[in-house]
């Protein structure tokens, strides 16, 4: 929603969606889906001129896009193991 309310130019509000945005991950939310978020939420801040919030989100995504790179790795060798079982 901060991402488009930007692009309307609706800066204030789209504020708002990102500060919200920022707070609401659960624990249950999945690494590709945080790696996302926080990338598009990192270009908000960018956009509204806020280099720390941007550079903090960035850093999020980054951590979250190895996380789950690292289970998709993780995937691959078990698929890897299981399929060597396979007569």
């Amino acid at each position: 929603m901060a991402w488009c309310k930007l692009n309307l130019g609706r800066r204030d509000e789209a504020l708002s969606d990102a500060l919200a945005a920022a707070q609401s991950f659960g624990p249950d939310c999945e690494e590709e889906a945080r790696a996302a978020a926080h990338g598009r939420l990192a270009q908000v801040f960018k956009a509204l001129d806020m280099p720390a919030e941007a550079q903090q989100q960035n850093e999020l995504a980054q951590a979250n896009l190895q996380a789950y790179r690292a289970q998709q790795a993780e995937l691959l060798a078990l698929v890897g193991e299981a399929l060597k079982q396979v007569p």
